[in-house]
């Protein structure tokens, strides 16, 4: 069986062998259905499941593939013992230069992690390092190996790529920036460019498709189907070098397939507790509270309606939130709390004015980028104790000085958890542990199994 490498995009087999690596390359799609309940005028979603697979295009002869899923292509036929041949990988591998940024020494674990990357074969892959260990550090220091080429670096939001540029001018990377207000005008002008995917999947493909043999993709997790923003543009894009870097993986199976048919599989990882035990993150302690039992609450059936009543408008829950909160302040911790909904943040606004008798900024998606700097800023000089956010600052905010991160919006998904916690882990001279704290709401099944699954996540890292 032959195995060709076209492009750094896509590999091509003969059609005849669709059937044997079909497998392999076959996800549970899922989606749903409104079905009636039984002797009611009411209706329900149902799960509805069926098996897809990533085959990108065939015609008479030929299947293609995504590059990202030489691997497991590989490693199927390795364990079926059939014979195959692969060829065209090693024109596309790029010897790299020594690592180097001006002032900085990298640690024994960055250069693993690096040396990882730009020596692995094929040279596409994800890096899974946690919040907190550098990884804008990993990315301009493997930018540093090719210098040659032109890079681009893309990031789920303008925050983070505000962050990346000022770390590339800092380091002497002349940065071009897309997004935030800052427009594409039709060239690319520097060696580096960074641009939010929103920005970046506006250009006309045929401007940026030859454009950048170096790609890296900030919190590649957000790679999760094969029709969004940035599969537009990966399809694409044909760089040679493909790295994503994710403080973790996406737990819905076509986001892993996904992630990995257009960056690679995981080709370097360190986990939190890792990083922990070598100084490098403050180790978390998680603090448990619990709300009181409500009947009105259980009897609700839909869990959008659960949520409101539950988490966003209970005021017995948000009042423990805002009280325990500050307490924190008076030992003089710096606290962040994090809530999924608006609404939810605005009644924690609301509380905070009437209980604690103090203004607490709410950071959202539709705040402007210098009002959250001015927030940011004034947690890490400790001038502010307390701020609440969405998930606008989950991902890619640096904030060393927080000592308590409450989860106030409960959820399930364990990178949702994982980036909440992410945000405290930063280890400083004055700090080497952080205080995450989660509420227990027993009153609805769905919470309750919420609930249980990121406290098996809080036990299986022995956080408890």
């Amino acid at each position: 069986m032959k195995i060709e490498v076209v492009n750094p995009i896509e590999c091509r087999i003969s059609k005849n062998f669709l059937p044997i690596i079909k497998p392999c390359l076959t996800y549970t799609g899922v989606f749903y259905v409104k079905v009636p309940i039984h002797g009611t005028d009411r209706t329900r979603m149902d799960r509805r499941t069926y098996p897809k697979d990533c085959i990108i295009d065939k015609d008479q002869d030929h299947a293609w593939f995504l590059r990202g899923h030489l691997d497991r292509v590989k490693t199927h036929l390795d364990s079926k013992k059939i014979n195959y041949t692969v060829s065209g990988i090693e024109e596309l591998h790029v010897e790299p230069k020594p690592f180097k940024l001006p002032g900085i020494t990298f640690r024994p674990d960055q250069l693993e992690l690096m040396q990882a990357a730009v020596n692995h074969k094929e040279q596409n892959g994800v890096i899974i390092a946690p919040t907190g260990t550098g990884k804008t550090i990993l990315q301009l220091g493997i930018r540093s190996a090719f210098p040659q080429y032109r890079c681009l670096i893309l990031a789920q939001t303008i925050d983070l790529v505000q962050q990346i540029v000022g770390e590339c001018e800092k380091f002497g990377f002349n940065a071009q920036k897309i997004g935030g207000g800052k427009k594409f005008e039709g060239d690319f002008t520097e060696n580096t460019v960074v641009s939010t995917i929103q920005s970046f999947q506006k250009i006309p493909i045929e401007l940026y498709m030859t454009e950048f043999p170096l790609l890296l993709v900030d919190e590649a997790h957000h790679i999760s189907n094969f029709t969004g923003r940035y599969a537009k543009v990966l399809r694409n894009l044909i760089s040679s070098i493909k790295l994503g870097f994710t403080a973790t993986l996406p737990t819905e199976e076509e986001a892993q397939m996904a992630l990995e048919g257009y960056i690679g599989p995981v080709i370097g990882e360190q986990t939190i507790n890792e990083a922990a035990e070598l100084e490098i993150l403050a180790v978390p302690t998680v603090k448990l509270l619990k709300t009181e039992y409500s009947q009105r609450l259980h009897d609700i059936r839909k869990y959008q309606a659960v949520y409101e009543e539950g988490i966003v408008n209970s005021r017995e829950r948000n009042e423990l939130i805002v009280n325990t909160i500050l307490e924190c302040k008076k030992k003089g911790e710096i606290c962040l709390i994090f809530v999924n909904r608006i609404e939810h943040g605005n009644n924690l606004v609301d509380l905070f004015k009437r209980i604690g008798k103090t203004y607490v900024p709410f950071v959202q998606g539709e705040m402007k980028g210098e009002e959250r700097l001015n927030i940011k800023n004034s947690l890490i000089s400790g001038k502010r104790k307390i701020a609440i956010a969405t998930t606008a600052w989950k991902e890619g905010i640096n904030i060393p000085s927080l000592n308590v991160i409450f989860n106030g919006g409960g959820g399930k998904d364990d990178l949702g958890v994982l980036q909440t916690i992410g945000r405290g882990l930063r280890r400083t001279n004055d700090k080497d542990t952080v205080v995450i704290y989660d509420i227990f709401d027993p009153s609805h099944h769905f919470l309750v199994s919420h609930f249980g699954q990121r406290i098996t996540l809080y036990m299986e890292n022995e956080w408890l």
